[in-house]
């Protein structure tokens, strides 16, 4: 609205033309373009030489805050003064007047291509839109814009802003001495922002210094006052004092332009809530805004912020909210169960466990095998996650339950046990494996004392080559041997042979870890569970498997309350998968393992049978008449076990040592080799495990729910489901006149049978809630209510848990540049210390050294045998070969040299 008022003041239309020069003001045939759209055409634009200001009672330099009256009204009249670019790209000089309009030197342009600017007269709805327009214009022009100063009304009663001044950001007096250089100078003399310059050493002693704006006396300003319901600008100069920026991209790091806009923090949440990283947050921004980042008016850093600020939204209620959730859920569905662990001194919530109706109604079919494991690093307080495990018909991960506790400790796991069994009617698990926690294996066996407990192989093996780590990488023997006595055993008397063989071949008997691991076989060696059922797996990587899975979507700093919500999306992920796809079928058997188990279990059976015929089979004597006995080997020599199907038709029972049906559920390649000898067309029944079918998940509970991982469990996720589903039947119906009736006419007869369902007033829903009010009363006990100690006060968040284990680098803090250099020069010096006193190594055992090579004894070198140095010592004369003279003093020379003179010319020179 201001926009409008301000065109229509300063472009009021006067009947008429007029030649060059002439005063009557025109109307422009256009709206004036955003302040966003300001440019500058060249450097010379960028200062305006002309006066800035006219008025005709100017008021003293200094007082522009005192010169109206204190009422608020304005003077008479007022008037600015400044050039306009005109279409050609001159300037033309032109006067805005408050009461009159523009008059305008140039007659001949029609249009002008000056963007509106702020001038006296100007009106705006509130003191926010005064700012939003002076910013944008700053933006557009290429400078920063800040509050100078604000002025509260004198009457009495409350308080009422009546003055705002804005002005560039560079104002005031410039500093006398600048000690550093900073980033924002750089900004404003328009150089590059960037403090990476190449050949340039960071000067690590110097204290780092903060970003400041440099100070250049600008006179840039404009005031608003309050005129009755209305914001006027009362004063306004356009002239600056420095160079203006002409790069939205330098323009964007001025603190008044430095914001993320609405729109983009919406999409900002949205990002946000599937847990994308910031990098990938700014390059999806910059590809909303046009592919480049330049352009966003906010940088890395102001993203980083946000998610931090999101995070810290729900930081004083995240317990409270996460269990006024789970009370929301327990009302929508009777069957949602949730326990919590409330400190009656300080009111704060110190654990949490829940499962919903679902996973309660299929747990009776998953009992069979549960995996349970912790993990930290999924929520701000460190508190560890403690998932229940299973595995569904389709070989993927379930959560059978679900716990964030304080602690690993005994007591812990027995509370998170005890409330699992409330919510499951207390049905034990039949097996159970966990890694080697002493406290978990306590728990364990007061909670669940019949249930078998195994401990995962993975971490068996981890810690034995962090124990044993030496011996096995330089013995590659008793490498092998260790993994194959582990892994190949069959039997448990066969393991126990093998380990002790072993232990006296390698002379090992006496190793501490060998021992311990001795001690505790029957919780890890794969040969005491042969017979139990842990399908397709010997470790807790499915537990490993979906704490990864919360660590991707879930960050470290989040709350609680993100964490559930992130868990009811996991429970999204889980739908039923369509069995739709083509196989090949050789027997008939397979015609019927495609029929029954799922996509995921058949491909597993399939392997089965296409390795059944890599066997040689040989009829072996039986144990009675009644049964039948095959030895099997491979035809390929690879693997020279045998292996023994002992087969009863009359039966119908098949059984093979290597235990594949116990451990698995599904019959292995050697009894299908045997099937297909004696020509079985089927597979018995009692070999077909429902756990592995389709209808383990379509069949209907005692309730009458239908157990679906593809049924919805809230009301949002109902509303999003039936939303999908309908919105696709309109879109069907919509083209012909019959569909549409036909679906209007359905929902008109849905609409009392769904208000008679949500009143629970079906016939069938009666008969199916007595039976089912009746068990509950029996099994299940009362829902679990969250004690308050203080009535209604609110629970509190529960204190930061350290984290397991000694500290990592990570978790220490970042020292600066200077600390590190100081480090560096620490151990440098240290290093030099240690090798300049280091003391010398122990003598050992002394050489003998070779005899003398001139006299043959031992003790000396030639360099100092004394032999040799007195026959040096003796004169002895080379022509002679007497002792006692020298060459040059022999006698008999000098008598040959007087009677050959060429002799004793050549001696001469030899001499």
């Amino acid at each position: 609205m201001a926009h409008h008022i301000a065109r229509d003041m300063a472009y009021s239309a006067i009947g008429g033309s007029s030649g060059e020069g002439s005063a009557v003001p025109r109307r422009t045939t256009s709206a004036p373009a955003s302040a966003f759209d300001l440019r500058r055409q060249s450097s010379a634009t960028c200062m305006y030489r002309d006066p800035p200001i006219v008025f005709s009672d100017a008021p003293p330099a200094g007082s522009a805050a005192n010169w109206h009256t204190e009422d608020g009204a304005a003077n008479e009249e007022s008037f600015v003064q400044q050039p306009f670019t005109s279409h050609g790209g001159g300037d033309s000089g032109g006067v805005l007047n408050t009461h009159g309009g523009m008059h305008d030197a140039d007659e001949d342009d029609d249009i002008s291509s000056q963007p509106l600017l702020p001038y006296v007269g100007m009106e705006f709805d509130s003191i926010e839109d005064a700012q939003k327009f002076y910013n944008d214009y700053a933006f557009g022009t290429g400078f920063g814009s800040r509050i100078a100063s604000s002025k509260n009304s004198q009457k009495k009663g409350p308080q009422q802003l009546i003055k705002r001044v804005f002005q560039c950001v560079h104002a005031g007096k410039p500093e006398t001495t600048c000690e550093t250089s900073s980033h924002s100078e750089g900004i404003a003399a328009g150089g590059s922002s960037s403090s990476k310059q190449a050949g340039v050493e960071m000067d690590v002693t110097v204290k780092r210094q903060r970003n400041r704006i440099m100070r250049y006396d600008c006179k840039a300003h404009m005031i608003v006052g309050l005129r009755g319901n209305k914001w006027v600008v009362t004063y306004f100069v356009a002239q600056h004092t420095h160079p203006l920026m002409q790069h939205e991209e330098i323009v964007r790091f001025y603190r008044s332009h430095r914001k993320i806009p609405e729109e983009d923090y919406q999409l900002l949440m949205t990002m946000h809530d599937v847990n994308l990283s910031t990098t990938n947050c700014m390059g999806m921004l910059g590809m909303v805004h046009g592919g480049d980042r330049r352009k966003l008016p906010y940088v890395k850093r102001d993203v980083s912020n946000a998610h931090s600020k999101l995070r810290q939204n729900q930081s004083f209620q995240d317990m409270d909210m996460t269990v006024a959730y789970f009370k929301r859920r327990q009302a929508e569905n009777a069957q949602f169960y949730y326990a919590t662990e409330v400190d009656k001194e300080t009111n704060e919530v110190t654990a949490l466990f829940w499962v919903d109706g679902r996973t309660r109604a299929l747990y009776p079919k998953y009992k069979d095998c549960v995996f349970f494991d912790t993990t930290f690093c999924t929520n701000r307080y460190n508190l560890p996650f403690a998932p229940i495990v299973g595995v569904n018909n389709h070989l993927q991960n379930g959560l059978l339950g679900c716990a964030l506790v304080p602690n690993e400790q005994i007591e812990t796991f027995k509370w998170v046990f005890q409330h699992w069994m409330i919510a499951m009617n207390n049905e034990h698990p039949l097996n159970l494996m966990t890694d080697q926690d002493k406290a978990m294996e306590t728990a364990i066996k007061d909670v669940f004392p019949n249930t078998v407990h195994r401990c995962c192989k993975w971490h068996v093996q981890r810690k034995a080559r962090e124990k044993l780590g030496r011996i096995l990488s330089m013995d590659e023997n008793f490498e092998q041997v260790f993994y194959g006595v582990i892994n190949d055993s069959e039997t448990v008397d066969e393991f126990e042979e093998n380990w002790q063989h072993m232990l006296h071949c390698f002379e090992l008997v006496d190793n501490r870890h060998l021992s311990n691991m001795w001690r505790k076989r029957e919780t890890w060696a794969p040969a005491y569970f042969r017979k139990n059922f842990f399908p397709f797996t010997s470790t807790t990587g499915r537990s490993e498997g979906l704490n990864s899975y919360f660590k991707i979507f879930v960050n470290p700093q989040d709350s609680v309350w993100r964490f559930v919500q992130q868990y009811e999306n996991r429970e999204l992920e889980k739908l039923k998968i369509i069995d739709l796809f083509i196989a090949t079928f050789r027997y008939n058997f397979e015609r019927q393992a495609v029929h029954f188990y799922t996509r995921s279990v058949f491909l597993k059976f399939q392997k089965e049978v296409m390795a059944s015929t890599g066997f040689i089979m040989n009829l072996a004597p039986a144990l009675d008449n009644a049964s039948m006995r095959f030895e099997l080997h491979s035809n390929y020599f690879e693997n020279p076990r045998i292996f023994s199907v002992n087969v009863v038709l009359a039966e119908e029972k098949f059984e093979c040592s290597c235990n594949c049906f116990e451990m698995n559920g599904i019959i292995c390649a050697h009894i299908i080799r045997v099937m297909v000898h004696l020509n079985v067309q089927k597979i018995p029944q009692r070999y077909m495990l429902e756990r592995w079918s389709e209808a383990a998940t379509t069949a209907m509970s005692g309730g009458g729910c239908l157990l679906d991982f593809g049924h919805p469990a809230t009301n949002t996720l109902k509303y999003n489901a039936l939303c999908r589903k309908y919105t696709w039947l309109a879109s069907q119906a919509c083209s012909n006149d019959l569909a549409y009736k036909i679906m209007n006419d359905a929902a008109h007869q849905l609409e009392p049978l769904i208000a008679a369902a949500k009143q629970g007033a079906l016939p069938e829903q009666q008969e199916a809630n007595q039976p089912q009010a009746m068990q509950q009363q029996q099994q299940t006990p009362e829902p679990t209510t969250v004690p308050q100690p203080d009535g209604d006060a609110m629970l509190q968040n529960p204190a930061r848990v350290p984290k397991k284990g000694r500290l990592t680098e990570k978790s220490k803090r970042r020292k600066t540049l200077l600390e590190q250099r100081e480090d560096a020069h620490k151990n440098k010096a240290k290093k030099d210390e240690k090798k300049q006193t280091k003391p010398r190594g122990k003598p050992g055992p002394k050489k003998k050294a070779p005899p003398c090579s001139y006299c043959n004894e031992e003790g000396h070198g030639v360099q100092t045998c004394q032999y040799l140095k007195a026959a040096m010592g003796v004169k002895k004369c080379p022509y002679c070969e007497e002792q006692g003279h020298a060459v040059q003093e022999c006698p008999y020379l000098k008598a040959a040299m007087k009677t050959d003179a060429s002799m004793a010319r050549a001696t001469e020179l030899r001499l």
